[in-house]
């Protein structure tokens, strides 16, 4: 199943701050070729990074959504998640985004950007997390996660949304703005953790409704009603000077201007869409095939297939 959770957004949900072009060089010399030496101090996230990478490979093979076939408002997008305290205690959960890719543009949300706050400069990526909350008041199903979680053992079950919901919450709006300018408050989660929950006027910029969206929800045989929401998180490199700024203005609203040149929804369609048009899928088009090719291909004999003109389709060669 192919991979569609990021390895930089796999470490922000871990906790993990890694500069983008280290991670980018990272990646590319294991795939040129899989042994990579790391130098640097001690404490500098060496082994770290690569123990995460395991983990990350690790997760996406075993945990890949699959949800190529939704199409209808009736149909249901099955997410997994965690019984835990917040199962029955909070009744809800943060999904992970590994799942909504295919009904939301929750990855041509996320990027790399520059900022400024108060015109000081800064490094910043935006990360967008969905939250859904089921009826507090449905004490069959806090019963079945208070019993799961009772036997003491991690446990993963599987949870139905129905696909209206996202249609819904999906606002495919056009802005041509530069910038995004955002008022916040200088808090201690801002200069302390160097992040921060973006105010509802991002909604202005990013394809999405605020606020809740009703939906239908299904596990095992409960089915009930809940609410989704979308939760842009604005987070940004170490920075001293802005820190310290956000510090001695603790408790003051400050001016976040966000630059937009990252930010591209065009390419976006969603499952339902796509499903409407299969001339817009090369994988169901006969005049196009994938075929392997050697490691250094520069021109067609290094294709390991051709295309055969009397029987009309693509033939592979031996490698």
């Amino acid at each position: 199943m192919e991979n569609t959770v990021s390895f930089q957004e796999y470490l922000l949900s871990k906790g993990y701050l890694f500069d983008p072009k280290i991670i980018e060089n990272y990646l590319l010399s294991i795939k040129v070729k899989p042994f990579v030496i790391f130098t640097g101090n001690s404490g500098t996230g060496k082994t770290k990074l690569s123990q995460l990478f395991a983990e990350y490979i690790s997760d996406s093979t075993q945990n890949s959504g699959n949800n190529s076939s939704l199409i209808n408002d009736n149909e249901f997008l099955s997410v997994k998640v965690p019984v835990n305290k917040s199962s029955f205690e909070n009744t809800g959960w943060t999904l992970s985004n590994k799942y909504l890719y295919d009904v939301l543009p929750i990855k041509e949300s996320q990027c790399d950007c520059d900022m400024w706050v108060d015109n000081i400069p800064a490094k910043a990526y935006v990360r967008v997390q969905m939250q859904l909350e089921y009826d507090k008041n449905n004490e069959k199903l806090k019963n079945y996660f208070k019993n799961l979680f009772s036997q003491g053992t991690s446990k993963i079950v599987d949870l139905k949304i129905n696909v209206g919901a996202f249609k819904e919450i999906y606002d495919c709006k056009s802005n041509n703005e530069n910038f995004i300018i955002l008022e916040q408050n200088s808090n201690k989660t801002a200069f302390n953790e160097r992040q921060w929950f973006m105010n509802n006027n991002i909604f202005n910029y990013l394809p999405f409704k605020s606020g809740y969206v009703g939906c239908n929800i299904v596990v095992e045989d409960i089915k009930l009603t809940a609410k989704i929401r979308l939760m842009p998180r604005l987070y940004f490199k170490k920075n001293k000077e802005l820190q310290d700024y956000l510090k001695e203005n603790e408790g003051k609203k400050v001016e976040v201007k966000i630059k937009t040149d990252n930010f591209n929804f065009d390419n976006f369609h969603p499952i339902w869409e796509k499903e409407k048009d299969d001339s817009t899928d090369y994988k169901k088009d006969p005049n196009y095939k994938i075929v392997p090719v050697g490691a250094n291909w520069t021109e067609n004999r290094h294709v390991l297939g051709f295309y055969n003109v009397i029987t009309e389709e693509y033939n592979e060669t031996p490698s």
